[in-house]
């Protein structure tokens, strides 16, 4: 599972900033989930953005497998 934070930190060092979901929430849901601005910015900058998130994305999933899982089934 590729989590938010992870996305978000990847994202970040590329200074692209998202922002997790739970704010957005009442419920303290959304720790899963990205909101991404897009609205902000000039259109030529979107496809540098894109690019940056994906490869955050990407990362974050490498992270996510490389992670042991917490419980062995046998």
């Amino acid at each position: 599972r590729v989590r938010a934070r992870t996305v978000q930190s990847y994202a970040a060092r590329e200074s692209v900033i998202v922002v997790t979901g739970e704010p957005f929430y009442v419920d303290q849901g959304g720790a899963n989930e990205l909101r991404i601005c897009y609205t902000s910015q000039p259109p030529e900058r979107a496809g540098r953005a894109a690019q940056t998130l994906a490869r955050s994305l990407a990362a974050a999933a490498r992270d996510a497998s490389d992670t042991p899982a917490m419980v062995r089934l046998v």
